[in-house]
């Protein structure tokens, strides 16, 4: 049994156990573990998937006219929400109990309101692509994004009020798209971008730490300051990992390019990236998910949830826009059946 499919089980045996206790009814066999392909062939690429309070969003690119691919998961069923944009979104946030922020194409931001199932289309910032949104709460944001195409950049922040450019902006923005923001506290934020670019606020300003080589950084994710993932590559892939005082390089031999990450403790973390890859580290080491993973398609963006399960999402992402939307999940299988 390989280590990922060990410690789901594991989890999901525990959670059984608990449930068998309360009861006195004979429990039939505990779901078993597995690759699932939940979505393929979407009309739009899915290019962010993440959640809360048992609650999971793919979002993506508008690849049919109806507007960008959001899908909302409850448990049991997906839904197809209606943001009323045109566009694709890149990332999305959740900021606070009832509120989900998402970004994209052209400076699109959208918020979806749960309690009341409704959007809200916000005035955008910038004309450039957003392509990463992180909150330290409702009233404190950070976008990042630019014009891959003429290596420039932007930085944003955004409060109760308005959005602006941040200001000192970097010298790095001038020469380089910003892909991702990550942060702990409005006093402490990542940002990571084109040409090794790491970026890290201190509450004042934002100061360049050393990354190499100096290949394009596409996402960042961690639990602490001092353990922090960033992923991303060329020709071939990249992975960093940051103490709290410099990046070290534990990127394993052969690694396509990779445009997620996600960190479920300091030491543990999983990775995606080109034609349905995806790795996980642990104790130190990183390597391949056995699978087989249902997918060759190119992933984007992964998320482990409270439960364990892995969700990975994805497309053709070199067409313009990304199509060919996939969603690949590890845990017990669940329903693919969505209301349009």
């Amino acid at each position: 049994m390989s280590a990922t499919k060990s410690w789901i089980a594991a989890k999901s045996w525990i959670a059984w156990m608990l449930v068998l206790g309360c009861s006195g009814a004979k429990p039939e066999p505990a779901p078993v573990p597995e690759w699932q392909a939940v979505f393929e062939d979407l009309p739009g690429a899915l290019l962010r998937v993440f959640g809360q309070d048992g609650v999971v969003y793919a979002i993506g690119a508008d690849g049919d006219g109806r507007g960008p691919l959001v899908l909302r998961f409850d448990g049991a069923s997906w839904r197809r929400l209606a943001t009323g944009a045109t566009g694709d979104l890149w990332w999305g946030t959740v900021l606070g109990a009832d509120r989900v922020r998402m970004v994209g194409e052209a400076g699109l931001v959208v918020d979806y309101v749960p309690s009341a199932d409704r959007f809200e289309i916000l005035p955008k910032p910038t004309d450039s692509t957003l392509f990463g949104v992180w909150g330290a709460s409702e009233n404190d944001v950070w976008y990042v994004g630019g014009l891959p195409a003429l290596s420039s950049g932007v930085i944003l922040r955004g409060d109760s009020v308005s959005t602006r450019p941040f200001e000192p902006q970097p010298t790095e923005t001038s020469s380089a798209t910003m892909f991702k923001a990550h942060g702990f506290s409005s006093s402490d934020v990542f940002v990571v971008g084109q040409r090794g670019t790491a970026l890290r606020f201190d509450g004042q300003r934002f100061a360049p730490t050393e990354v190499e080589p100096k290949l394009p950084l596409i996402s960042v994710h961690g639990t602490a300051p001092d353990a922090l993932y960033a992923v991303g590559g060329g020709a071939s892939g990249l992975i960093v990992r940051y103490d709290g005082e410099k990046w070290a390089d534990e990127t394993p031999t052969e690694t396509p390019q990779l445009s997620g990450v996600w960190a479920v403790d300091r030491e543990t973390a999983f990775a995606a990236g080109f034609n349905g890859r995806i790795y996980r580290r642990s104790a130190g080491v990183w390597s391949e998910e056995a699978g087989p993973i249902p997918t060759y398609e190119d992933l984007h963006g992964v998320y482990v949830d409270p439960e364990g399960a892995i969700w990975a999402v994805g497309g053709r992402l070199a067409t313009d826009p990304p199509t060919k939307g996939v969603l690949v999940r590890y845990g017990a299988p669940i329903s693919s059946e969505t209301e349009n």
